[in-house]
């Protein structure tokens, strides 16, 4: 599986997320391929793979003890994940980049036919203090 192609599912996953707090997912492509998500609360979130960034460690899942978009973006990866089991995904777990503040830092998957594509995840903007839908959890059967 290509990583344009895992780009595919993440793009229809939080498409289909139904989150409240999501007010626009959009592709991009250039030197850097990804997702931009754009937020509610005017903070951008993006998903993006750099095909020379070092493989990255396992990292610990997002504790939430302190509300930042990148650690959320990953957490909601993560459980939308869980509930679609997308076809060509393997498996999905948190990663730590060498070099970056904090951990985790994106996403690792491993896909059905061998290949492993590691994810970035960051933010541009201004995070709010608390969540603002703590409430929100990932609808039940979405397919992609």
């Amino acid at each position: 599986m290509q990583s344009s192609e895992v780009l595919d599912v993440f793009e229809k996953l939080l498409n289909a997320a139904q989150h409240p707090g999501i007010a626009k997912v959009e592709r991009y492509d250039g030197v850097v391929s990804g997702i931009r998500v754009r937020f509610s609360w005017e903070t951008d979130g993006f998903l993006w793979v750099k095909a020379d960034a070092p493989a990255p460690t396992a990292g610990p899942e997002p504790t939430g003890e302190k509300f930042g978009t990148a650690p959320y973006l990953i957490k909601l990866a993560l459980d939308l994940c869980e509930s679609a089991r997308p076809g060509g995904f393997a498996s999905w777990v948190p990663a730590t980049y060498k070099g970056m503040p904090v951990a985790p830092s994106g996403l690792q998957i491993k896909t059905t036919d061998g290949g492993t594509v590691n994810l970035r995840v960051t933010s541009g903007g201004q995070d709010p203090e608390v969540n603002p839908h703590a409430g929100y959890s990932v609808p039940a059967g979405i397919i992609v």
